[in-house]
């Protein structure tokens, strides 16, 4: 029946003729083909088809058929001899991979391929020349080995496994009787079956005690029930194993006679059949039947046979036989009782029975002694002295050759050498299809293998006199296989001698193979690797040019490509050059890696590249790991200059700075010096909590102060509208000297007389940035800079238009971890150090933007490293105090602003009309409702009335901003507030941001639960708490950080709600911050703690009598 398709069609087409051609010659017409030199032309009248294939001496190959025979022909002189050639394998295989049968595959399809006839030569007479014996046998083992003909199915089967049968064997009164017959298992291994299905058939039988011994043993059906009732453990053992083997049908047992036919019998599966035999034979009860029944008992020997071919002269002839051998034993080929191929192959003669240590050799010699048997031919072969060398070309061609034992003058000497692993690889005409197709083979000394040939040899004929065998190295071979299927090549369904590789995983799988010393073609195009590379750096007024290029060795001798053509590939994303020669040049990964951070920053000119002089920190990192660099002088200064990061001093604070830096401080202030010395901006990102402003204000305490080159100008402090204030109060706090402003309010006019330091919002510098930019400053530094990561941000365009000396950045978030946040700030600090915003998003786009990764933004975050210092609260915990408590002043927006008025606006005028004495007195508790609506709608004016609940809340905002913070650096957080319905709102900002988190209260019941998980979790980094239900009793090392939203204002209770995390157990420094609301009555109430702290403890812990002590003008200062 005809194939259903193409594809088939030609498979079955291969199948066909493969066993007629030897699998050297396959080889060799395999590079025939491969090397392109079949070219099919027109057949002639009653031809199937012809073709010329090309080489040293052109042949001629025609295939012909009647419909019922197909046979082949070609000119050559091997064929003349009797055989098939490498030409005419080239031409099928030719026709199979370009579809070339089209027109005469049909009727080849139908028709059987003829063997092949040897052709006279031109003038030879026709006589009854026949060929000698040794031809037609060494013909049937070759053919019989290549078809792989009587390869049982069973062999192929995985290996088995006893099987447990799922019954208990339940112990009771009657199992003594049950046993009191005994019975033992025999199991007799049937030489007739075993050989018919090329397989171990073992029978079950059964013999019971009698008085004289053991009787006579009968074939006995097994079953689950009928093991339980043997005595012997072992033999329970193999007859589970046996009932999980292959059954043989009664009516394959037409051998037994019909009254004992049972259908215990098996067939031994390959992988576990000598690990059963040696069991059956370790019984005692394992007996061969040779025909006519069981008969003496068989042993065990491990030492196993193997197959030689032996040859011996007999006058000039040479007699050729094969023999098994097994120490000093000798056996005829066809001497045992039983030889069974395939994997764990054994021999069985003379009541002993050994393994194969080879399964091909154990199938060869199978398949020739089971032909031979039939033909009642012996299998000794006889070699005219003539037909030696002849007889040698086609034994060293067979597959699975056994051992070889010749005499010292007959043979062919053999060498080895290291194969070279090919592999081509081509797309598929389908440009849509995502597999390409791949071809693997082996080269030894210029000879094509692949993989699928089994020949353990490959002939060199090339030279004068006589052919050299070459031994392949097949673990090398197993090994370039294997190593394919770990790079992701899978077998191809359409085509058994080629593979399928996904086209994404092409360029990695390339650059892995080559660095191996493979050979990769891709569609037919060498590739090649990078040798080496050089590089020349010279130096301009402002710049830097960077020339060079890489090496490449073609075959027209050493190629340079320069830098601008590897940029292109760079940018294309590719990783392969076209070279002068026609091959492919493939960059290594990190040189891809390393270009496409300068295509990215780089001004590409003709023949080299341009950079600025503020990136030679960036070129200076990009050239480190390159060897062959020659730089100018000029350049080399700059880079030394550059160095001097690594040797950073530290810089004391000036002695009226009105507080104590700490060492890692103190170094901050030595890397300011170097920024200023190098002429660079840069980002202080330290840990939340570790005194960035204080080191900021040191240093400009110390330039404002003492220094002798004195500013004229002022620094500009620009930072988030909530902690305008904070910088002022720690300005006049630390450096009480400095002449500070805030630039807010109505009148910003007189902001810049006679100062030295103003602060004012990224609100502001938006709105007035048509004033500030024409003012030119010392420093400007922009706290919080992560509110310009944006580049096209109102507030990024406008901090870039500011003009200053010097530029800092300060933030917590650790910047090297998200690269693509940090063009726009440094572009404020240094332009155009990082290129063009959009060249260095496509530069880090799609990659890991970690400093962990080795990518291109792994070079960016290493050449800015100088110009980023980040200490985090694990270095430098030895210096940090045990706990650090602050305060965060938070301006209220429009909107909440003008409910708080209204509402202080309300109550002053109510409570001063009613209290006309000096005291307060009975008003007491008017008082306290008073400052609680107060405190209410400073916290959030959805607390005093739900009208208002989708109004801003300048604390809620502060504390989602400090929240991120320290969330993204790794941290947790305890969140307290008196009020729970303000919790709540909090509950409902984290939840907007999908920040997980637990939550207690008074209700709470299952509060240990909560707390163990907010301990052990790392995902939950937010607890927020009651102040009254978490106040005591918990135990919450795990936060670092504690955040109290609406200040209690008895310092005794806000303390211990810090020591719940502040407490024994934990290791980590603890920072506490109080939030509160400029211009609000919680503002005056600090004011007030200091000199009166009995009345803060009156208004929140409810001692009413001490209200009785505030005074009208106390009241009136709560409530201006």
């Amino acid at each position: 029946m005809a194939p259903s398709g193409p594809a088939e069609f030609e498979m079955s087409l291969l199948k066909a003729w493969a066993p007629y051609f030897q699998s050297q010659v396959r080889s060799r017409g395999r590079a025939y083909q491969m090397a392109g030199q079949v070219r099919q032309v027109a057949p002639g009248e009653g031809e199937l088809m012809r073709a010329e294939v090309e080489g040293d001496d052109p042949h001629t190959v025609v295939f012909k058929g009647d419909g019922t025979t197909a046979s082949a022909q070609c000119t050559c002189s091997y064929f003349s001899s009797g055989s098939y050639c490498m030409h005419i394998w080239a031409v099928v295989l030719d026709a199979h991979n370009h579809g070339g049968v089209a027109e005469f595959g049909p009727a080849i399809e139908k028709a059987s391929p003829a063997a092949p006839k040897a052709r006279r030569r031109s003038g030879e007479k026709k006589t009854s020349h026949r060929e000698p014996d040794w031809v037609g046998k060494l013909s049937l083992l070759a053919t019989a080995a290549a078809a792989r003909n009587g390869a049982s199915a069973i062999d192929d089967d995985p290996s088995i496994e006893p099987e447990a049968d799922g019954t208990h064997d339940a112990a009771g009164p009657w199992s003594g009787l049950l046993r009191l017959r005994q019975r033992q298992m025999c199991y007799v291994i049937s030489v007739e079956r075993s050989s018919q299905h090329a397989g171990v058939v073992v029978e079950t039988w059964q013999r019971h005690a009698i008085a004289t011994g053991w009787s006579r043993p009968k074939p006995w059906k097994i079953d689950n029930d009928a093991l339980r009732r043997l005595d012997d453990p072992a033999d329970r053992e193999i007859g589970a194993t046996l009932l999980g083997a292959v059954r043989l049908h009664p009516a394959e047992m037409d051998h037994v006679p019909a009254a004992d036919r049972s259908e215990g019998m098996f067939s031994l599966r390959a992988g576990s059949r000598l690990g059963l035999l040696r069991q059956m034979i370790a019984t005692g009860r394992c007996m061969i039947d040779p025909g006519q029944g069981p008969g003496k008992t068989l042993n065990w020997e491990e030492t196993p046979w193997r197959l030689w071919a032996v040859g011996a002269r007999d006058g000039a002839d040479l007699v050729v036989d094969l023999e098994l051998r097994r120490g000093d034993e000798r056996l005829a080929v066809d001497a045992p009782d039983l030889v069974i191929g395939g994997e764990d192959g054994i021999v069985i003669h003379r009541q002993t029975v050994a393994p194969f240590d080879d399964r091909r050799v154990t199938r060869w010699v199978t398949q020739a002694r089971d032909e031979f048997h039939r033909r009642g031919e012996s299998t000794s072969m006889r070699v005219a002295e003539e037909d030696i060398e002849r007889f040698l070309d086609r034994l060293y061609m067979l597959a699975y050759l056994p051992e070889i034992d010749f005499p010292d003058d007959v043979g062919r000497p053999i060498h080895t050498t290291e194969p070279v692993m090919h592999l081509d690889l081509v797309s598929p005409r389908d440009e849509a299809a995502k597999q390409l197709i791949g071809k693997v083979w082996f080269e030894y000394d210029g000879l094509p293998i692949v993989p699928s040939e089994p020949n353990r040899f490959l002939t060199d004929d090339r030279g004068e006199g006589t052919a050299t065998l070459i031994q392949r190295d097949a673990a090398r071979e197993n090994d370039a296989v294997a190593l394919l299927a770990q790079q992701g090549f899978r077998a191809n369904p359409n085509d058994e001698q080629t593979l399928q590789l996904a086209a994404r995983q092409m360029p990695d799988v390339v650059r892995a193979l080559t660095e191996l010393g493979w050979q990769v073609s891709a569609n037919q195009h060498r590739v090649r690797r990078a040798t080496t590379s050089r590089f020349t750096v010279t130096s301009g007024i402002d710049w830097f040019e960077l020339r060079g290029g890489v090496r490449f060795e073609t075959s027209r001798g050493e190629q340079i490509v320069p830098l601008p053509e590897i940029l292109a590939a760079a940018r294309s994303g590719t990783q392969m050059i076209r070279l002068d020669d026609g091959s492919e040049g493939m960059l290594p990964i990190e040189w891809l890696h390393q270009h496409r951070m300068i295509a990215g920053v780089a001004e590409v000119e003709s023949d080299h590249l341009r950079f600025r002089t503020s990136q030679v920190a960036l070129l200076d990192a990009l050239l480190a790991a390159q060897e062959m660099v020659t730089v100018d002088g000029p350049f080399d200064q700059v880079r030394q200059r550059l160095r001097q990061f690594e040797r950073i001093e530290p810089i004391r604070e000036s002695e009226r700075f009105h507080g104590e830096l700490r060492h890692y401080q103190r170094d901050g202030m030595g890397w300011f010096e170097f920024l200023r010395w190098f002429g660079a901006g840069g980002i202080l990102a330290d840990d939340m909590g570790l005194g960035k402003t204080v080191q900021v204000l040191a240093m400009l305490h110390r330039r404002y102060g003492e220094s002798s080159d004195r500013p004229h100008r002022p620094t500009l402090i620009v930072v988030p509208r909530s902690v305008v204030f904070n910088w002022i109060d720690e300005a006049r706090r630390f450096a009480p000297e400095l002449r500070i402003c805030a630039y807010a309010g109505s009148d910003r006019s007189a902001a810049f007389d006679d100062i030295d330091m103003i602060v004012t919002s990224y609100g502001l510098l938006r709105r007035d940035i048509l004033t500030l930019k024409e003012k030119q400053y010392d420093y400007i530094v922009l706290d919080e800079a992560q509110s310009i990561k944006n580049p096209s941000s109102q507030s990024a365009k406008a901090a870039r238009l500011l003009r200053c000396d010097h530029r800092l950045a300060l933030t917590g978030t650790p910047v090297e971890n998200h690269l693509g946040d940090i063009w726009s700030i440094f572009e404020f600090l240094n332009p155009g150090m990082l290129g063009s915003a959009g060249r260095f998003g496509d530069l880090i786009r799609g990659s890991v933007s970690d400093l962990h990764s080795h990518d291109a933004a792994t070079e960016a975050a290493l050449a800015l490293r100088p110009f980023i210092l980040r200490r985090t609260k694990q270095q430098v915990l030895t210096e940090l105090p045990e706990k650090t408590e602050q305060t965060i002043v938070c301006q209220m927006e429009s909107e909440q602003r003008d409910i708080y008025d209204e509402l202080l606006k309300h109550y002053r005028g109510t409570l001063l009309k009613k209290i006309d004495s000096p005291r307060v007195g009975g008003a007491a508790m008017m008082v306290l409702e008073a400052l609680l609506r107060l405190r209410q709608a400073a916290c959030h004016p959805g607390l005093i009335d739900k009208r208002y609940e989708t109004c801003a809340s300048a604390k809620l905002d502060a504390l989602a901003d400090q929240l991120a913070e320290l969330i993204d650096e790794g941290h947790k957080a305890l969140v307290f507030s008196q009020f729970t319905s303000f919790l709540a709102l909090v509950r409902s900002r984290l939840e907007d941001a999908n920040i997980t988190y637990e939550y207690l209260d008074g209700q709470t019941r299952d509060r240990k639960e909560r707390v163990e998980r907010f301990q052990n979790d790392t995902s939950c980094p937010v607890f927020l708490i009651s102040l009254k239900a978490g106040g005591l009793g918990l135990n919450l090392t795990a936060a670092e950080y504690v955040f109290i939203l609406d200040p209690w204002w008895n310092p005794a209770v806000e303390s211990q709600a810090i020591d719940r995390a502040h407490r024994i157990g934990q290791t980590r420094h603890v920072f506490a911050y109080r939030l509160v609301c400029e211009d609000t009555v919680e503002q005056r109430i600090i004011e007030l703690q200091e000199s009166k702290k009995k009345l803060a403890n009156a208004i929140v812990g409810g001692q009413g009598n001490l209200l009785k002590s505030l005074t009208r003008e106390e009241l009136s200062r709560l409530l201006s």
